[in-house]
């Protein structure tokens, strides 16, 4: 098993209320926005965006669009080390959320310089957001980076571009954030012309948003939250942004595509678990103060089998709480029979983290999910793939453990609350089962969906 060291909680030295403002040269918010007129810039910079979106916060593809010259500090000098972030929205393909260029206004299409965000129609990866750091017409789109995951189905979006560049190494890495999550990254080390030495471009001098800096290819939906850094964000600070803005109009929606089992809080009704997925699983049990368990007979068997085979592909997340008081061993699920697995505290005397242990044949891991001793709710995720023999682990939508896993046999149906030897004291709500593996941005969306609710 490989333990992520990164603590699944927020970094107590970063804000998850607000965006970090270190480095920030210039943001769009959407209560800046002047009607009819102009975006306006929150930052001391005053980088004042003119145009219009009648419509705001979305964009109409046709005209609607900002755009400014002479835009950031004259120190901001493209591809060295920036940031550029944008929440969005769309269906469409070929469209940019924000650009910048080192261009006057009156140059050629092609600057040796040029930074930016486009949701574009990769071939081999689908609509996938493109991170675009571009130096001169020989070399033109030699940087740009893919993401592996389209970015186009009606949601909200958070998308972000880092380029750093390392003055020791005289080398560039570059990144695509989707959601919080690093999804793709590369640290060219050479193109057609020999070994690339310094990407630095020039200083920007044009900038626009919901529209290429030459004045086409504009944004054909929603545009909200853009913001413009003079340094590269760490992941964390990523992870915090996107925190910091999830809720309100860029609210998420849980994940349905081969959803096989849906559980909430309000489809309890005792003694049944109504699935409300479509499925057909209803589970049966008794837990008279549910979502309340109490560790000695309340659990709910959940005729559900979708996740007890490791021969085919499979999520299980669970939202739960521990009662801290509780040392004792402990069950929260299980798949139980001759195969299949059980989550559960093995231990004694303390709050331990939580093991996995497969059947048929017998497999221990240990220490899969964290242990928690603050009473509070926390979403347990595990997602199995039969091609890569992982099975993941997140805690509260971030990746804690990755275990390697031989086939082990099928086991039974779900059981939440009760193991063979054993009950769970705590509470137990919003349980989802999918015939699939969840993607890591899936995983923290479905937390970020429902994590106000508990």
């Amino acid at each position: 098993m490989i333990k992520n060291l990164l603590n699944p909680g927020m970094p107590s030295k970063l804000n998850p209320s607000h965006a970090q403002r270190v480095g920030l040269v210039a943001e769009y918010r959407p209560e800046s926005v002047a009607p009819l007129s102009a975006w306006m810039d929150t930052t001391h910079n005053q980088v004042t965006l003119d145009g219009s979106a009648p419509l705001f916060p979305t964009f109409d593809g046709v005209v609607d669009k900002f755009t400014a010259v002479t835009t950031v500090p004259t120190d901001f000098q493209l591809l060295k080390n920036q940031t550029v972030e944008a929440w969005c929205k769309t269906t469409n393909t070929g469209r940019y959320t924000v650009a910048l260029s080192d261009s006057p206004p009156a140059a050629s299409l092609f600057s040796p310089g040029f930074l930016a965000i486009r949701v574009d129609g990769v071939a081999g990866t689908g609509n996938a957001m493109t991170g675009l750091a571009d130096l001169d017409p020989v070399n033109w789109g030699t940087l740009d980076l893919h993401s592996n995951i389209p970015v186009n189905d009606a949601t909200w979006q958070h998308l972000v571009f880092t380029v750093s560049y390392d003055e020791v190494l005289l080398q560039t890495t570059i990144a695509c954030y989707i959601n919080g999550v690093l999804n793709v990254s590369r640290t060219p080390m050479g193109d057609p012309n020999g070994e690339i030495q310094s990407f630095v471009g020039g200083f920007a001098q044009r900038f626009g948003v919901g529209v290429n800096t030459w004045g086409s290819n504009m944004w054909d939906g929603s545009l909200d939250e853009v913001r413009v850094y003079d340094k590269a964000l760490s992941p964390d600070e990523v992870m915090a942004n996107y925190r910091a803005g999830v809720g309100g109009t860029h609210g998420y929606a849980i994940s349905q595509t081969a959803l096989s089992g849906e559980y909430l809080a309000s489809s309890y009704s005792s003694p049944n678990w109504i699935d409300v997925s479509g499925a057909g699983f209803n589970g049966v049990g008794v837990v008279p103060l549910f979502p309340t368990f109490d560790g000695v007979v309340d659990f709910v068997d959940m005729n559900n089998t979708v996740c007890s085979d490791t021969a085919v592909d499979w999520t299980f997340e669970v939202w739960c709480n521990r009662d801290s008081t509780d040392l004792g061993q402990t069950t929260l699920a299980q798949t139980r029979g001759v195969g299949g697995w059980v989550i559960r505290d093995n231990g004694a005397g303390a709050l331990n983290p939580l093991d996995i242990h497969f059947m048929d044949p017998y497999g221990p891991h240990v220490g899969v999910f964290p242990a928690y001793a603050d009473d509070a709710w926390h979403l347990l995720t595990m997602t199995w793939n039969v091609a890569s023999g992982n099975l993941l682990c997140y805690a509260d939508g971030v990746l804690y453990s990755t275990t390697a896993l031989a086939a082990h046999g099928p086991g039974t149906n779900l059981l939440l609350g009760k193991g063979n030897f054993n009950h769970w004291k705590g509470g137990i709500d919003e349980a989802r089962t999918y015939a699939r593996t969840l993607s890591d941005i899936e995983v923290m969306a479905n937390y970020q969906a429902s994590k106000n609710r508990h």
